[in-house]
């Protein structure tokens, strides 16, 4: 319990440091260059932002793709001693349980086979009521 109290808040707490590495990203750039005072100096400098934009958008995706793989690999680390339990305990339920699913299954299938054809009357029933009343 308390091993999972702990891995849910370093999992929220790095979710939220890699949002706001993301949005913050691309003030620390502007931050390292002096304000443009022209609009050509501005034109030029949105240039080189939107043309440095995807290889900082790759950076940050491989960063969080490296941060998501090691979550993933804590978490299987983590299950993978319980795993076959969990899994034969499935598996023993669904057995024993599975007879009365079979069962259940036929007398639903019986059931449809009687109230379909009076559903599908019904609705073409509708369907021509409908275009009648649009005739009128």
């Amino acid at each position: 319990m308390e091993n999972r109290k702990y891995f849910l808040t370093i999992s929220v707490i790095s979710a939220f440091c890699m949002l706001l590495f993301i949005i913050l990203a691309p003030l620390s750039v502007r931050a390292a260059e002096p304000a443009p005072d022209t609009l050509e100096e501005a034109q030029s400098y949105g240039k080189s932002l939107l043309l440095r934009f995807p290889d900082s958008l790759k950076g940050i995706w491989s960063s969080a793709l490296n941060v998501w793989n090691d979550v993933y690999s804590g978490v299987r680390n983590f299950i993978s001693p319980y795993y076959y339990k969990i899994k034969g305990f499935f598996i023993n339920e669904a057995e024993k349980i599975k007879p009365g699913i079979k069962e259940e299954l036929e007398k639903e299938k019986e059931e449809l086979k009687v109230e379909v054809p009076k559903a599908t009357k019904s609705i073409w029933q509708r369907f021509k009521d409908l275009i009648s009343w649009w005739k009128d």
